[in-house]
């Protein structure tokens, strides 16, 4: 369902278009460190998750190594999927936010749309705050860049 002036009302929908439509970023936007960015946002959304929740999922960065973050990149550094897991309470190693290779944003899968809301909240920070700033100073960077060599 769509809110005012196509802008989704879900909030998994809501940061899919504030990344693509309102920003207009794109995965060659998105470098490793902005990854570990990301998973920093969501351990803060974590702890505020717990410290309002009714009945916390005790979420956390999962700890096993074969559920660490997973970053795949692209032969100029940009990134072309990546994927970062959480653990809980009573589970281990569930998607937490996944950008596919496809180009589709994944956001806890398994949750429902109140407990989705502390990945929702990390992802609109990061993008807000860190990725949107991180883009434009690349940019500004690459076409100095071009002025020094031409």
């Amino acid at each position: 369902m769509s809110g005012v002036d196509g802008i989704p009302e879900d909030p998994r929908g809501f940061c899919r278009w504030l990344f693509s439509e309102w920003y207009g970023l794109t995965y060659a936007d998105v470098r490793p460190e902005d990854v570990l960015a990301l998973e920093g946002c969501l351990c803060i959304a974590y702890a505020q998750h717990e410290r309002d929740a009714k009945f916390a999922m005790r979420l956390r960065p999962a700890r096993r190594k074969s559920d660490a973050p997973r970053v795949e990149t692209n032969a100029d550094g940009s990134v072309r999927s990546a994927f970062i897991r959480c653990d809980g309470a009573y589970f281990e190693g569930r998607e937490a936010v996944s950008l596919g290779p496809g180009g589709f944003i994944g956001f806890a899968g398994w949750a429902d749309d109140r407990n989705v809301r502390p990945f929702a909240r990390a992802f609109e920070t990061w993008v807000s705050d860190w990725l949107v700033s991180r883009a434009h100073e690349r940019k500004r960077e690459e076409d100095g860049d071009e002025d020094e060599q031409g």
